[in-house]
């Protein structure tokens, strides 16, 4: 019997061992993500844009890298309006669209005055592929001129890389640990006391 609680105890501590282990990956890919994610290579604002205009360009030279876009407006009142945009190659040949709708309301209700809106949007476009690429911008407007119906202004950042393979590489470790620890009997059989414990005091 006392060979047996040894085994049994030496199996528990190389089980938590691996979910430790694992653990650390994770937090080290975790933490590599974010950095990646808030290292930036380049970064250019444009106040407002026009309609129809090139803003770029964006120089992709190696791997694959993420570029935000941060938007924003001004002027809204009670009014909305669709802000889209197009990737474009070197040839001005379009590769793919993104969009977003700006809006505000205010007014009156049971509780009072009330202004809600929403004038910013951060959106993330991945290259795969080096090249030279462009932002082309489009809005709603009924009067096809070259100014926005509203003020609208943007920031191009690129980032140092992809932040995307840590984040997925992060998440599987993860799942692994948790399923490594939940096939240990022993863990689950602690999992379940402290669950019921702590329900009860609930």
């Amino acid at each position: 019997m006392k060979i047996e609680k040894i085994d049994i105890f030496e199996k528990d501590l190389f089980i938590n061992n691996i979910c430790i282990i694992i653990s650390i990956f994770c937090l080290l890919f975790f933490i590599t993500a974010f950095k990646i994610d808030s290292s930036v290579e380049a970064s250019k604002k444009y106040y407002d844009i026009s309609e129809g205009a090139y803003y770029g360009p964006i120089v992709i030279k190696d791997k694959p890298k993420v570029c935000t876009i941060h938007a924003s407006t001004y002027g809204l009142n009670n009014s909305s309006f669709y802000l889209s945009g197009e990737v474009l190659d070197e040839d001005k040949e379009t590769l793919f669209e993104f969009g977003k709708e700006f809006w505000h309301e205010d007014g009156y209700d049971s509780e009072g005055y009330y202004s809600e809106g929403d004038y910013n949007s951060d959106i993330d476009l991945t290259f795969d592929k080096a090249g030279k690429y462009y932002i082309q911008f489009h809005s709603n407007n009924v009067l096809k001129t070259e100014k926005m119906p509203h003020d609208v202004s943007i920031k191009i950042e690129l980032k140092k890389g992809s932040a995307l393979p840590y984040l997925y590489f992060g998440i599987l470790g993860v799942i692994i640990a948790i399923f490594v620890f939940f096939s240990n009997a022993s863990n689950r059989e602690w999992y379940n006391e402290f669950m019921e414990e702590h329900l009860l005091e609930d």
